[in-house]
């Protein structure tokens, strides 16, 4: 799977049929912006069930970091602070964490 020509995902079956010379087709995911992109590729990777917990957590805050770009200005304001809430305990609700792990993985 690429998007904009950058392999997103299926890293190992690309190496597997590259290196056995097996011919495969790619599949050009769109996103409308890179990061749309980077929050698919961290909830993607964070349903494998094989991810240790420090990858987890490092996914988790990338995430994190990624749903909330943009929204800087006065961080004590309530709009900005309850949008931060509600992103920071829907991630956590998916993660099967709790909000504080999330915002504690958001910051290392």
């Amino acid at each position: 799977m690429t998007w904009n020509g950058c392999l997103i995902d299926w890293h190992n079956r690309y190496n597997v049929c590259s290196k056995h010379g097996i011919e495969f087709t790619t599949i050009e995911q769109e996103f409308p912006s890179r990061s749309a992109a980077i929050i698919w590729i961290t909830g993607n990777q964070l349903d494998r069930r094989n991810i240790n917990e420090q990858t987890r957590a490092f996914l988790i805050g990338v995430r994190h970091n990624e749903e909330n770009k943009g929204r800087g200005g006065d961080r004590k304001s309530k709009p900005h602070s309850e949008v931060l809430k509600s992103s920071a305990h829907m991630i956590a609700a998916q993660s099967n964490v709790s909000h504080a792990t999330v915002d504690r993985a958001a910051k290392e």
